[in-house]
């Protein structure tokens, strides 16, 4: 690890200016009680992954995980369709030909590309090219500059990415479980059940409810027979879990060597009409997708707005409206919050908060009684409230968010990375002082310092 530092001698004063950085390129930003290591020298072959002296096949990897493959093949589809529309552009200037670095599909190229296919343009697919997604004549297109341009694309590799480390974890957890059992000359469930399982709490009826509702499955649905299934996933996790936790405490020494590095979703953000630029002039965008009415929206937009309003030369904050069409009270609140904004810029942040706090009954009355209570012309905010002055505006970025693929609330874009609900505010926070840091800009002393004590 390369630590450089600059020290400036002024004076009688000693100003330690540094730009140190302890970013370690191999750290894999999983969360796993195993340790794994990047290790360029695998990419590109058929190891997924090596421990010690044992290899783990790519086949190995996918064969026990039907989600790993089934991303896989949307991935692929991605593929084919991305280079077909290049393709079809770069027909005009002359004969194409087009490879993909993997076996042909089951579904028919009509059937990936919703369309017939263009007989001019000759495609085979040949897995000796592992190495490259696909390859228009002499050009290769890689999966990231795909997924750079492919919203979804970038999303199937993030998820790509932890399936494939979570299905090694689960692989390497197991063999190692069964080798310790093997030398204590027991079964390995004996093994598991006197070394790792003892005194396991079960599963509760909170955790099952809990559950359900971080995947978005409602009271309705949580029948007898669902609420027995989900008992039995979360065992299995936290079975597997505690396994992990063993294995990475007491057996494995060494780090793990895997083949590929994690992925994140990059994009640009495309202009919407009328953006809410609400702070700051500086070069780092932050884009907020995002609607007043939810909790964990304004936690969040409070913290961005704090972090534009103090740091304004470093980031600019910018806010789209991402909300459905089966929404009408948000299309309200969104267009009576422009409206508040076109007399004083403040009142855009300071609205969503009073009108949480406000206690009425219909929705046009709590707005118009938070209009009133922020200080604004009431007559002038009510005459372009009920001529929904912003009407197109409103339009313009409920088309956008859905256009960059985002349906859920909040979403944050900085400096082109993703992030998506639910959103780690402290850990977002920190993403954006790293960006900061790695550009050069403003006085990092003290977040270098702590990262180089920390590791982090």
């Amino acid at each position: 690890m390369i630590q450089k530092c600059t020290h400036l001698l002024v004076g009688l004063s000693l100003i330690f200016s540094v730009s140190c950085t302890s970013k370690d390129p191999n750290k894999i930003p999983f969360s796993s009680p195993l340790k794994f290591t990047y290790d360029a020298s695998l990419a590109g072959t058929d190891t997924a992954a090596k421990v010690d002296d044992e290899v783990i096949t790519v086949s190995q990897l996918y064969s026990p995980s039907p989600a790993l493959q089934e991303l896989e093949e949307r991935i692929q589809k991605e593929i084919i369709n991305s280079a077909y529309n290049k393709a079809l552009v770069a027909k005009t200037s002359g004969p194409i030909t087009l490879t993909f670095g993997f076996k042909e599909p089951k579904e028919t190229l009509k059937g990936l590309v919703g369309k017939s296919f263009d007989k001019d343009i000759a495609t085979t697919f040949d897995e000796a090219q592992k190495h490259q997604s696909a390859q228009l004549n002499s050009d290769v297109l890689s999966r990231e500059q795909i997924a750079s341009e492919n919203l979804l694309m970038g999303k199937l590799l993030a998820e790509s990415y932890h399936q494939k480390m979570q299905s090694l974890e689960g692989i390497i957890s197991r063999r190692k479980i069964l080798q310790a059992s093997k030398a204590a000359n027991v079964s390995m469930e004996d093994y598991i059940k006197e070394n790792v399982l003892k005194g396991t709490p079960d599963v509760t009826t909170e955790d099952v409810q809990k559950y359900a509702a971080e995947n978005n499955i409602s009271k309705d649905e949580l029948t007898e027979e669902m609420s027995a299934k989900l008992t039995d996933i979360i065992r299995g996790r936290r079975r597997e879990g505690l396994i992990a936790q063993y294995v990475g405490k007491n057996i494995l020494k060494s780090p793990i060597h895997v083949s590929f590095q994690s992925s994140r979703v990059h994009m640009k953000v495309p202009a919407a009409a009328d953006l809410a630029t609400v702070r700051g002039t500086g070069p780092i965008q932050i884009t907020l997708l995002s609607q007043f009415q939810c909790l964990e929206c304004r936690n969040l937009e409070e913290s961005l707005f704090n972090l534009a309003e103090d740091q304004s030369k470093y980031f600019s904050l910018n806010y789209i409206f991402n909300f459905s069409d089966s929404q009408p009270e948000e299309r309200m609140i969104a267009e009576a919050a422009l409206c508040l904004k076109k007399q004083k810029d403040n009142y855009f942040w300071q609205f969503p908060k009073a009108l949480s706090q406000s206690k009425g009954g219909a929705i046009e009355e709590d707005i118009n009684n938070v209009a009133k209570s922020l200080g604004a012309n009431f007559e002038e905010f009510r005459t372009c409230f009920l001529a929904r002055e912003f009407k197109t505006v409103i339009d313009g970025h409920v088309k956008t968010s859905k256009e960059m693929g985002f349906y859920n609330s909040p979403v944050v874009v900085i400096d082109g990375l993703v992030y998506e609900a639910p959103v780690d505010v402290a850990a977002l926070l920190k993403e954006a002082r790293q960006i900061r840091a790695d550009k050069g800009l403003g006085f990092n002393f003290f977040y270098n310092l702590q990262k180089m004590f920390t590791g982090s």
